[in-house]
């Protein structure tokens, strides 16, 4: 008997033969619903290599070249023109020409840990911010309300204290867009994330069902930098309406 032969006859093959079998006369959705009902484990896991993948790409990415400055978009929906502004013509900006330099801008999306059916796998893509601050390749994000919500207290944002002089925290804190985590160990309170919802870049580039909010990661790697990426987040100039 040849090796194909045996292999027709093992269960790893029956099995593929069952798969396709049963998917052959469904429509395209009721291929996605079977598949996600008797094999969302298996998607899981693949969705956990997949960060890792990624995170080792990262890694070299920055073995390969020097990042300015890393920025992530949680759970929003950016434009084309607002992704290029902030990630490739920021690069052309900051340095000209330049190939062995790169500005950073990634994305994850997730939902409530709590869903019975999509809870592994948006702890999977939550766990990317948490997995960049730890490494050090992330200096600031912009989420949405859910997100920031989410990240409050697991140690991944920058007191901006340390960011922001005295005088611009209490401009922001007077028109009420500061957001403050509550240290129960001292009693203080830290700045940590900035309402940017009605700056001229989120209005024009952004979709959100609510507040878009700025943090820094409290592994942060260029204050500087980061300053940098906060002015060009607010020299955006809208265009005047035809």
């Amino acid at each position: 008997m040849s090796f194909l032969e045996k292999y027709k006859q093992t269960k790893w093959h029956l099995g593929w033969v069952k798969f396709f079998n049963d998917l052959k006369p469904m429509t395209w959705l009721q291929r996605l619903e079977y598949i996600w009902m008797y094999y969302k484990e298996i998607m899981a896991i693949i969705a956990l290599v997949g960060l890792a993948f990624a995170l080792v790409v990262t890694v070299i990415s920055h073995r390969m070249k020097e990042p300015l400055v890393s920025g992530m978009i949680v759970n929003l929906s950016v434009k084309q023109e607002g992704y290029n502004y902030m990630q490739t013509d920021y690069l052309e900006a900051l340095a000209p020409g330049e190939k062995n330099k790169v500005v950073e801008l990634d994305y994850t999306s997730f939902g409530s840990l709590e869903d019975a059916e999509n809870g592994e796998i948006n702890y999977n893509a939550s766990m990317m911010l948490i997995a960049r601050v730890t490494g050090q390749m992330l200096d600031y994000a912009l989420l949405d309300k859910f997100a920031m919500e989410y990240y409050i207290g697991r140690d991944v944002y920058l007191d901006l204290r340390e960011f922001f002089t005295e005088a611009e925290l209490q401009e922001l804190d007077a028109a009420n867009r500061v957001i403050y985590l509550q240290v129960e160990e001292t009693g203080d309170r830290w700045p940590v994330a900035i309402d940017i919802s009605e700056i001229p870049f989120i209005k024009d580039n952004v979709t959100s069902k609510g507040p878009v909010y700025f943090i820094l990661s409290g592994n942060v790697r260029n204050l500087e930098m980061c300053r940098n990426a906060w002015d060009r987040l607010h020299a955006w100039k809208s265009k005047p309406a035809a």
